[in-house]
């Protein structure tokens, strides 16, 4: 794939659904949907671009968290049930009910994605057994996800000061 044909994918990529991501029909069995991700997984890895200018980087940097978000999703059977009912209605990404009606606010500092979600719940609670290291890399991970979450990056920022304290 050519440069600007990655360009291209990644400012389409928050529009396709994630079995046109993966290139599966959505009744794939796991086993294809692993093929499949591991395949496009290799095709955008971002270490493969190291060397390439910083917005081929950033494209493939995108796509690589999409393909990582996809088969989270599909490969969960109760979320890829709730991402297909969402799917027909129109909602392209994955979206978990929560269970009270939150302010925008509230979503932003938890995590945009289930990915960046999970991981800062998982360093919140690193933190509070004292393990700062693991919770530095949680927030590491969590920010893999959502790079513009300012939220993460000053509890980040705290824990790394923290610790060399």
């Amino acid at each position: 794939m050519t440069g600007a044909e990655i360009r291209a994918l990644a400012r389409l990529v928050d529009r396709m659904d994630y079995y046109r991501l993966l290139r599966v029909d959505q009744e794939a069995s796991l086993p294809k949907i692993r093929v499949a991700y591991r395949r496009a997984r290799r095709q955008f890895h971002p270490d493969a671009y190291l060397s390439a200018e910083p917005v081929l980087r950033d494209a493939v940097d995108l796509i690589a968290r999409r393909l990582i978000e996809a088969y989270m999703v599909l490969r969960n059977s109760g979320q890829r049930a709730a991402y297909n009912k969402g799917l027909s209605e129109g909602k392209v990404r994955y979206q978990p009910e929560s269970g009270a009606e939150g302010g925008r606010d509230g979503r932003v500092q938890e995590g945009k994605t289930p990915q960046g979600r999970r991981s800062f719940s998982l360093a919140l609670a690193e933190e509070r057994g004292g393990n700062l290291g693991q919770a530095i890399a949680h927030l590491k991970m969590a920010l893999t996800f959502e790079r513009s979450n300012e939220h993460f990056r000053e509890k980040l920022v705290a824990l790394q000061q923290a610790q060399k304290s």
